[in-house]
């Protein structure tokens, strides 16, 4: 079955290499590796899936981000061009809260192009449908079989269940030029926590002037390719899809929206050892191979035997004809440094306190995180804009944040990979120090808590309308 030959291929990844993966790799891999990562071939929102989001939840909570964009366009002197950028956009839900919620801003709307950053092609159909979208008629077309790209990931969440290492507030990170102006809150611990329980089933949405939902073709009545632009139903606006944020033009200022996306993104996971300094946490398979341990100390006695044992179990299927079992996974530690240890421990370790940095023994680093945040950063500096990212986290780093939902319920994390949803707690101040090294001419705000973020919006307002 599907999850027996993503296993094989994770076991064939690791013989050919000799050794385990990073949980980095093995992370990316299980969210978006076409040979059956999570994200590409399903629809992972909602009751029905693993999770619901915020956006999935109320339709208030896209028409507060559309508030803020407009609202940050207008800080920006309202340019007469201005890329909207989602980065894991999911089901699209988001985006269209937006589009129509800021469809009679007539400036606004006749100013945007709508770009979304997504490598699942099962989520881009979705994204397409709920955006309305039709083919426009000069329009190149992507492969639905499009590669994993490291720089992009489908949005995840968090359960509202943590781990013992979390329990802090929804934050905001907002990244924007030194010379814009944003309200702020002087309250950073609020207490609105978005979750991944509830229901998905949200209320109708207002109709948008002049446009019929049911008119626009869906993406099953598209035959072949995933057009790579649409025109949508909002404003007729033009949507283009992106597997790389690298692809994104940057000829015109931009505005950059991250909601739970930056906690889908890989992680490493060092562990300091008092003896061999900063080792790094890998996956292997069951059978232990020589270069990494559990115990830092080599095969153990009790793992020998079990191996052997495994061995001769194996060898009495295969006289029985039923073949190999799917290989089991398991943690381990490298025997020494690591080039991402050499490297990253270092720099993540230098933006934090000294004092906290000498007592660490734990550290997860996103070094795809920091390199999403350097770049926005720049890419804001140069070409004007901002970027709000919202997801769950805290401002410091995690030791071991890694968690598995399926069912809308925490599994093992290495229970039948690419069936379940890996995401961690985000460490803003790593986002912080990605971007202010950059050496970007901009201003990182925040963290603050969603609760004051889409309080100082005027959601309490909305709500009470509706």
């Amino acid at each position: 079955d599907k999850h027996e030959r993503f296993l094989r291929f994770l076991e064939s990844k690791i013989t050919m290499r000799g050794g385990p993966l990073s949980v980095s790799e093995f992370m990316q891999d299980a969210l978006t590796s076409p040979h059956g990562g999570y994200y590409m071939d399903r629809d992972v929102f909602g009751r029905s899936g693993d999770f619901v989001t915020s956006p999935e939840i109320s339709q208030m909570f896209g028409e507060m981000v559309g508030a803020w964009v407009v609202y940050t366009w207008m800080q920006m002197r309202q340019p007469p061009k201005l890329n909207l950028v989602e980065l894991g956009p999911g089901r699209g839900t988001l985006m269209a809260d937006v589009l129509r919620s800021t469809a009679k801003f007539k400036a606004f709307a006749s100013a945007v192009d709508v770009h979304l950053v997504e490598v699942s092609p099962a989520l881009k159909g979705l994204q397409w449908n709920k955006l309305g979208c039709r083919p426009s008629s000069s329009n190149s077309s992507v492969s639905s079989s499009t590669t994993t790209s490291s720089m992009s990931n489908s949005t995840s969440s968090i359960d509202s269940t943590s781990s013992t290492s979390c329990g802090h507030a929804t934050a905001s990170g907002i990244i924007l030029p030194p010379s814009a102006q944003i309200p702020r809150s002087s309250n950073e611990q609020g207490g609105l926590q978005g979750s991944k329980g509830g229901s998905a089933d949200r209320p109708s949405q207002e109709a948008v002037e002049g446009h019929d939902p049911q008119s626009a073709p869906s993406y099953a009545q598209i035959q072949g390719e995933l057009p790579a632009q649409g025109l949508s139903r909002f404003n007729d606006t033009q949507v283009t899809w992106h597997v790389s944020l690298s692809t994104v033009p940057q000829e015109w200022p931009a505005i950059y929206i991250a909601h739970e996306f930056f906690d889908a993104l890989p992680v490493h996971q060092f562990v300091k050892d008092d003896r061999r300094g900063w080792v790094e946490k890998m996956v292997d398979t069951a059978e232990v191979h020589s270069g990494a341990s559990t115990s830092g100390e080599g095969q153990q006695p009790e793992a020998a035997q079990q191996q052997q044992q495994q061995h001769h179990e194996q060898q009495e299927r295969q006289l029985q004809g039923e073949g190999d079992p799917p290989p089991a996974l398991r943690f381990v530690l490298s025997p020494g440094s690591t080039p991402a240890s050499a490297l990253l421990v270092p720099i993540r370790t230098k933006g934090m306190d000294p004092a906290q940095a000498n007592e660490c023994k734990e550290l997860e680093v996103s070094a795809h995180g920091m390199a999403t945040a350097e770049a926005l950063a720049v890419r804001v500096g140069r070409h004007g804009g901002a970027a709000l990212i919202i997801d769950y986290g805290r401002d410091a780093p995690y030791g071991d944040s890694l968690m598995a939902i399926r069912d809308h319920k925490g599994v093992e994390l290495l229970d039948q990979p690419g069936s379940a949803d890996l995401s961690t707690w985000v460490d803003f101040g790593a986002l912080r120090q990605g971007a202010q090294e950059s050496g970007a001419p901009v201003c990182v705000h925040g963290p603050v808590s969603q609760a004051s973020f889409l309080m100082q919006l005027g959601i309490q307002a909305r709500l009470e309308k509706l």
